[in-house]
């Protein structure tokens, strides 16, 4: 059953997404660590899965940011991978609890901080990828594809803070917890190229694009083998993740779908890289 979120659940999630944007903001000219990397991209999909459930129940436009939006620090450091992966925890638990509750935002009281919670998952998921868009390019296409635990990020510890940002409050209470994934298969990625032979998108307009069969079964085997437990509507909102990224995709570049693991569980992530750099693996 559908359920409205309360003015004091939607003023939580607020509050903490504003300290979210006010750590992201400043540091989107960063070339974050590699070790930022997993993080980073679970922040991504976390947001954009919000996005997906909870923008169709506000209205068309939002309204234009008042006053009391909230100021990037003006002494901002390096991006901390312990401070992302503490942000990426809240933000999978908010996402797992608004999914297993089938939350959706108040559309009468309250709908002025709800408008600014869409602007601020808007704004936390552009910041991600102005982050993520600086690593592409001066990363992928010197780097191979990571093998075994490469990239891992572990929990940070209870209560630690880094880069002097204020941490974000812990989701609500019941928040649903998943059981330990069995032991992955050796990492893979997936490119998502086309082509006349077995491709894995196609154009069908000049700014939409379809995955093929091949492209679906691809990415629910690299799931199945990693361990990873989807629903079909996630599969469904991660199908289209990748079919917008692929639309924005830099030129001379190649979506990807790898697999990582964040806090003890292995969850997929998609990056760019270039052409180039898949032909000479092929080579």
């Amino acid at each position: 059953m559908v359920r409205e979120l309360t003015a004091a659940e939607v003023d939580k999630a607020l509050r903490n997404l504003e300290k979210i944007e006010a750590y992201l903001s400043p540091r989107t000219g960063s070339i974050p660590a590699p070790e930022c990397a997993a993080p980073i991209a679970s922040m991504w999909q976390s947001v954009s899965r919000l996005e997906a459930r909870l923008r169709p129940s506000s209205s068309a436009a939002a309204p234009e940011p008042s006053s009391g939006e909230p100021t990037a620090m003006t002494d901002a450091g390096p991006l901390d991978a312990e401070q992302l992966a503490s942000f990426a925890t809240y933000l999978d638990r908010l996402e797992r609890w608004c999914a297993a509750c089938d939350a959706v935002l108040p559309r009468d009281e309250g709908s002025q901080d709800a408008q600014r919670l869409v602007r601020r998952l808007d704004a936390v998921r552009r910041s991600l990828e102005s982050i993520e868009s600086h690593a592409d390019h001066s990363a992928d296409a010197a780097s191979p594809p990571e093998q075994g635990d490469a990239g891992r990020t572990e929990r940070p510890s209870p209560g630690r803070r880094a880069g002097g940002s204020a941490a974000v409050d812990d989701v609500y209470d019941g928040a649903p917890r998943r059981a330990p994934a069995p032991a992955p298969a050796p990492a893979r990625q997936i490119a998502m190229t086309t082509g006349d032979i077995d491709p894995m998108f196609q154009w069908v307009g000049p700014e939409e694009v379809e995955l093929t069969a091949r492209a679906r079964e691809q990415i629910e085997q690299l799931f199945a083998e990693q361990g990873i437990s989807y629903f079909r509507y996630q599969l469904e909102n991660f199908a289209e993740e990748v079919r917008r990224r692929i639309r924005s995709a830099p030129e001379g570049h190649v979506l990807v779908i790898k697999v990582r693991e964040i806090g003890g569980e292995r969850k997929p992530f998609l990056s760019y890289v270039a052409e180039s750099t898949l032909r000479d693996d092929a080579s």
